[in-house]
């Protein structure tokens, strides 16, 4: 497991640097304009979903063939995706968190519910990512997958503007909403990942 993990972080570190731009852009604008879901959420969400890019340079490589030949299952690799994709959350998820909240305290407001739901929303929407699109990557293959990839961020993107604009109401459960919605994709986390070995058991290299 460390092997691949080291694999997976030498590719990274190759061919991901753009993630690194794209995550300074947003945590910035994230650091100046407090209390925006979108901007807080969308670095931990595109690194939530770079194993699935990953996957499609152990592809390119061949990386499966290569694999083959080792004492290797193929349900070890897919685990490493899922627990690279819930680390890379977690870290992101944190920093984008620290940020957020330095920003809310130098604008003078307090950290109250709102914050944390902001919090919740971001991993609900961050999990969501990689729930979804590793099955279908192991299943079809990261080619045709692609477009599945592209739609999912839009999706996710058109998801939070609508919560976020709901979320002012005075009426709007947005609390239960985001506990109901993570409580839904931790849930659905395992049954992702019973899918993505039995996708990637099946198929042939």
């Amino acid at each position: 497991m460390r092997a691949l993990f080291l694999k997976d972080w030498y590719m990274a570190r190759s061919y991901c640097r753009s993630y690194l731009f794209i995550v300074a852009v947003f945590a910035a604008v994230s650091f100046i304009s407090s209390e925006s879901l979108f901007f807080m959420a969308y670095p931990t969400i595109m690194f939530g979903i770079l194993p699935v890019t990953l996957i499609s340079y152990d592809e390119r490589f061949h990386w499966p063939a290569y694999a083959g030949t080792l004492p290797l299952r193929r349900r070890d690799e897919v685990r490493e995706k899922y627990l690279l994709s819930l680390l890379l959350i977690a870290v992101m998820g944190i920093l984008m968190t620290a940020l957020q909240a330095i920003a809310v305290l130098r604008s003078g407001s307090a950290l109250a519910e709102g914050f944390v739901m902001m919090v919740v929303g971001m991993f609900v929407f961050s999990l969501i990512g990689p729930c979804v699109l590793l099955p279908l990557t192991y299943r079809f293959g990261s080619e045709k997958a692609r477009v599945n990839f592209y739609i999912l961020i839009v999706l996710v993107a058109v998801l939070i503007g609508t919560f976020s604009g709901m979320s002012t109401e005075a009426h709007f459960p947005f609390k239960t909403v985001y506990l109901v919605l993570l409580a839904a994709v931790i849930a659905c986390m395992p049954l992702s990942y019973v899918i993505s070995c039995r996708a990637y058991e099946k198929r042939e290299w």
